[in-house]
C-alpha cells in the first residue's frame, strides 16, 4: 500500500497541486487514481512478458507511445532494457550474498 502512494506522489504528482476550492483537490485526485488504475493494470497485464517493468518504466512508455514518434519509444525501449539488465544484476547479486550469508550461518 506504502508503495502505490510512493508512485501516485512521485511519477504521477499527487502531492503536487496548488488549488482553492475542495472540487479541484477531488478532480486533481480523481485524475491520478483513474493514471494509476491504468498504469498498474498496465503492470499487471505485461508481468509475465516483461518481470522487471517497474512503475516508473510503464509511465515513461506510456507517455512516449501517446506524444512521440516511433524513433523516441524505440530509444526509450533500449534504455529501458539496460535498466533492467542492470536491476537483474544487481538482484542476482543480492540474492548470490545472502545465500553466502546464509551458509556461513550454518556452518558455524
Amino acid at each position: 500500500m506504502e508503495r502505490s502512494f510512493d508512485n501516485a506522489k512521485n511519477e504521477l504528482g499527487m502531492s503536487d497541486y496548488q488549488l482553492r476550492k475542495w472540487q479541484s483537490w477531488h478532480t486533481h485526485h480523481a485524475i491520478i487514481m483513474l493514471a494509476f488504475l491504468l498504469i498498474n493494470s498496465k503492470l499487471i497485464e505485461s508481468k509475465e512478458q516483461i518481470p522487471l517493468l517497474s512503475f516508473k518504466d510503464a509511465r515513461i512508455l506510456m507517455i512516449t507511445h501517446i506524444c512521440t514518434a516511433q524513433v523516441d519509444m524505440e530509444q526509450k525501449i533500449t534504455q529501458m532494457q539496460k535498466r533492467h539488465i542492470k536491476r537483474k544484476a544487481d538482484i542476482d547479486w543480492n540474492y548470490n550474498k545472502q545465500k553466502v550469508e546464509q551458509s556461513k550461518k550454518i556452518c558455524s
